[in-house]
């Protein structure tokens, strides 16, 4: 009889130690799903976006870049051909806006690489 006893007193116990184990952990799961839910919300997610965008200054040369050579190529065509009806002309200030913003672009990713390697 008194190693039933004993049996279940320790089983009991056990259980006791098993139940606070699961509270805890229930508790640092609820935690948890806290955390990633307030990381998951599109404000959070918007905000950390533009902080990896701010501390990035490889996307912010290639923004530059784009910006510049886009302008570039855009501001040749309508200086050479300005608007025009003429579907030739329509063709050909594509095909030299598409030019100029890739000479543009060759242009300023040298010197941009040139510019970051002497420091």
């Amino acid at each position: 009889m008194k190693s039933y006893k004993n049996q279940s007193l320790e089983l009991d116990k056990s259980i006791t130690i098993l139940e606070q184990q699961r509270k805890l952990m229930l508790v640092d799961l609820k935690q948890q799903l806290n955390v990633t839910y307030e990381s998951l919300r599109p404000i959070n997610v918007i905000n950390a976006t533009i902080d990896d965008i701010r501390n990035s200054t490889e996307l912010k040369n290639n923004v530059l870049e784009t910006v510049v050579s886009v302008a570039g190529g855009y501001a040749s065509k309508m200086f050479l051909v300005g608007k025009s009806n003429s579907i030739f002309k329509k063709i050909f200030g594509a095909l030299l806006q598409y030019g100029a913003t890739n000479l543009i672009s060759n242009k300023v990713h040298k010197k941009i690489i040139k510019y970051f390697s002497k420091k």
